[in-house]
């Protein structure tokens, strides 16, 4: 359930749903649920035309300080991407993509290893395979389309050099990869992803 977690204004809550339909029946941007069992990950997904509008607007397209979490707006087809993005805040109050910063710990990672991703074609579930702390211009944000094997072996095996520690998964191409990331660190610029890949 998508909760009224935290509160950041008097009129700036997180809206409530209950489901990927409901929310999608009143807003078409809607494109999926995120949900990490043990976690407040729990969240409708919504996907614009840049990444620019939710991060400032919930996924009712009012403006809020929590955004929304929201997926690249170059992943137009999530049934065919080989790599999907979702963006949320890492909010102090422990809303939206906060949840991301306990991944830096092995142990709570091998307890929380699962995602599941719902949408319009049914529910996935990936395996964290790699967490990383890089920056917002690192090329595994490129990494949208694999021309092909050695290129999808490359680019996850770049990811895995910089995972924060060896989760015993690799993927395997052909298989689908979805990363979470969130600001992480004093700077700017600085970005905490986990990635996992389809069961």
């Amino acid at each position: 359930m998508y909760k009224r977690q935290g509160i950041a204004g008097p009129d700036d809550v997180l809206p409530m749903h209950d489901s990927y339909e409901e929310v999608k029946a009143i807003n078409d941007d809607v494109i999926g649920w995120i949900t990490i069992d043990g976690t407040v990950i729990d969240y409708p997904v919504v996907r614009a035309a840049d990444n620019d509008y939710y991060l400032g607007r919930d996924v009712e397209k009012r403006k809020s300080a929590y955004g929304a979490i929201f997926m690249d707006f170059r992943n137009a087809d999530p049934a065919q991407q080989k790599h999907i993005i979702l963006y949320g805040h890492n909010m102090k109050n422990g809303t939206m993509f906060s949840s991301l910063r306990n991944y830096t710990d092995p142990a709570f990672c091998a307890e929380h290893p699962i995602i599941e991703f719902q949408t319009a074609n049914g529910v996935s579930k990936f395996t964290v395979f790699a967490v990383a702390a890089v920056q917002k211009d690192d090329a595994w944000y490129s990494f949208i389309h694999a021309a092909g094997s050695t290129d999808f072996s490359e680019q996850t095996s770049a990811i895995l050099q910089k995972s924060l520690y060896d989760t015993g998964v690799t993927p395997v191409h052909g298989q689908q990869i979805i990363t979470l990331s969130t600001c992480h660190g004093s700077g700017k610029n600085g970005r905490l992803i986990v990635a996992a890949v389809k069961m």
